[in-house]
């Protein structure tokens, strides 16, 4: 019997495992039973919730709280990679991505057994298309600090003049439909949608330190931002077949279908302060330091229902409950909310190549971390 309890347990971490994709943070579940076969499978009602809560209080909870961490970090993977002030305008796209480390736990449920080495990490991804601009460029008061004027006759722009001032927006909305393909048993459906825009404020002008391009300071800007990003996934799996033996000889098989449904909204408020140098002109180096307000919620739903078919050596006892149909289910329902404040450090490269850069950047919090590759032009 106490196979087919871990095999329970193993089959709601797998559930949590899929679901946890989409970080929430507090769960509900429910595992049933009805039916004259139920008699054969040797584990109450009592028993199947305290599964599941022991699961959650043992791994789950903590398993939200990572995805939703990652879930963050991800959506501050949005300001252009390479940049500090902009004289100009730019444009491109990034991939961002947020990460908390991988751990190994065991889930020890009373009376049921253990499972051992149970994966725990947070993942989660962002892709973004940008448009940056300086508004000095935009309304013909550019002002380029690196640019040569023997004569003297450009002036310093004032604390408030608009090219001090940088502002970026960026955003995507994708839709995806796929149908038993690309690996995906099922019917999978999803929506993407992230938008936000980001003010940055020049502290601090370019400046040359040695050799011209040989070696330049890039300024210091302070920015400010707020992002947003949403998903809706469905995903439905045909009639599939799920297999285990008793220990007694009885195979059970459950022949059910499987969907998850979910929402996620999230809005981060990003304030950070940047800094870098440019060295051989060929590399931009880029490093920062921030602090940032989030909301939001996420929910979500998993089921599995079907019939539940009996077979064994046991035919007197088969013969006994096998007078009607049994039906097992399973329902997990899941909300939550992103942790409210988070403080980080950031650091990037890019390669210079005229007006096309190429950069990967890294975002880290004492406990999380964050990566995003971009590529961007400017003029």
């Amino acid at each position: 019997m106490q196979q087919y309890k871990k095999y329970i347990i193993t089959l709601i971490g797998v559930s949590g495992l899929t679901l946890s994709l989409f970080w929430p943070t507090a769960a509900q579940a429910q595992i049933s039973c009805s039916g004259p076969k139920c008699a054969l499978i040797p584990i109450t009602q009592d028993e199947y919730n305290r599964m599941y809560y022991e699961f959650k209080d043992q791994y789950s909870s903590d398993l939200f709280e990572d995805m939703a961490q990652a879930g963050v970090i991800a959506n501050l993977m949005n300001a252009p990679v390479g940049t500090v002030n902009l004289t100009g305008w730019t444009v491109g796209g990034n991939l961002g991505a947020g990460y908390k480390s991988a751990e190994e736990v065991d889930i020890d449920i009373v009376g049921v057994g253990k499972v051992e080495d149970v994966t725990r990490a947070g993942v989660a991804i962002n892709p973004r298309f940008f448009l940056g601009m300086n508004l000095g460029a935009l309304f013909g008061q550019g002002f380029d600090p690196l640019e040569e004027d023997p004569d003297g006759l450009t002036p310093t722009p004032g604390w408030f003049s608009l090219s001090k001032f940088d502002l970026y927006v960026s955003g995507i909305k994708h839709t995806e439909r796929i149908n038993n393909e690309k690996g995906i048993d099922g019917v999978l459906r999803a929506t993407v949608k992230s938008q936000g825009f980001e003010v940055r404020y020049h502290l601090v002008e370019a400046s040359e330190i040695f050799g011209g391009p040989v070696l330049r300071f890039r300024g210091v800007s302070l920015g400010v931002g707020y992002l947003q990003s949403s998903q809706k996934i469905t995903y439905t799996r045909p009639e599939n077949s799920v297999d285990f033996t008793l220990d007694e000889g009885v195979t059970v098989q459950w022949i059910g279908n499987d969907l998850i449904q979910l929402k996620n909204d999230f809005t981060t408020v990003p304030v950070e302060l940047r800094t870098g140098i440019q060295l051989l002109y060929l590399f931009n180096f880029t490093v920062g330091v921030g602090y940032a307000w989030s909301t939001g919620n996420s929910s979500l739903l998993l089921a599995r229902f079907g019939p539940v078919v009996v077979n064994g050596d046991l035919a007197s006892a088969l013969n006994a409950v096998n007078s009607g149909d049994s039906f097992l289910g399973m329902t997990l329902a899941e909300d939550g909310s992103a942790p409210a404040r988070i403080y980080y450090g950031r650091a990037g490269v890019e390669l210079n190549l005229a007006m096309i850069k190429l950069g990967v950047e890294g975002l880290f919090t004492p406990d999380d971390y964050g990566a995003s590759v971009a590529l961007r032009v400017e003029f």
